[in-house]
């Protein structure tokens, strides 16, 4: 028996594999944009004047470094997942049709109907 909760998420399927695929390009532009801002203020770290300025700029880079590392696995982790995680067709050829081929409803076709149907698909 096919449930309506598992039509339900099987549709699902490409939006969560859109959703995903979105938060991969934003976790790849924020370690992108955070390479930027290291290089920026590494570059500039030795303009700085003051000693405070330098140690917050030196903070700011260890800061980035972190997000980045955090951006990364996010990013990673659901490249993967978007790679594993079958489309709507799939998913519906691999749940859906082999329960509807199996059912005993499609099985216990009358003979007539049987040859009225290869009559006309043929």
């Amino acid at each position: 028996m096919i449930t309506s909760l598992e039509v339900y998420l099987i549709l699902l399927a490409d939006s969560i594999n859109n959703t995903l695929s979105i938060i991969f390009m934003l976790a790849l532009t924020i370690v992108f944009l955070l390479l930027i801002g290291i290089f920026v203020l590494k570059m500039n770290i030795d303009t700085f004047s003051q000693k405070d300025e330098r140690e917050r700029s030196q903070a700011t880079v260890a800061k980035c470094i972190k997000a980045i590392k955090i951006s990364t696995i996010i990013g990673l982790i659901t490249l993967i997942i978007v790679t594993f995680t079958p489309d709507t067709k799939t998913l519906i050829a691999m749940y859906i049709v082999p329960k509807i081929v199996n059912s005993k409803v499609v099985n216990n076709i009358p003979d007539y109907l049987q040859e009225y149907i290869k009559k006309n698909l043929n």
